[in-house]
């Protein structure tokens, strides 16, 4: 399991001084002591897997046949 944090951007960073938060995340790696196994079961138990399709027919004539 991965938690993926927003970070601050700070001195030396390319966006300090244009925006607030850096464009790369932190990521962290969760071990056993952040999660039992009875909570990875669970949700691993709770994925769904989702897919949208192809990007086909979109545009201004993506109603045509």
């Amino acid at each position: 399991m991965k938690l993926i944090e927003g970070v601050l951007a700070t001195e030396g960073d390319p966006e300090f001084g244009m925006s607030r938060g850096r464009l790369m995340p932190r990521h962290r790696l969760l071990d056993a002591n952040d999660a039992s196994p009875e909570t990875r079961y669970k949700l691993q138990e709770s994925l769904v897997l989702v897919h949208g399709g192809m990007a086909q027919n979109v545009g201004t004539d993506s109603g045509k046949w």
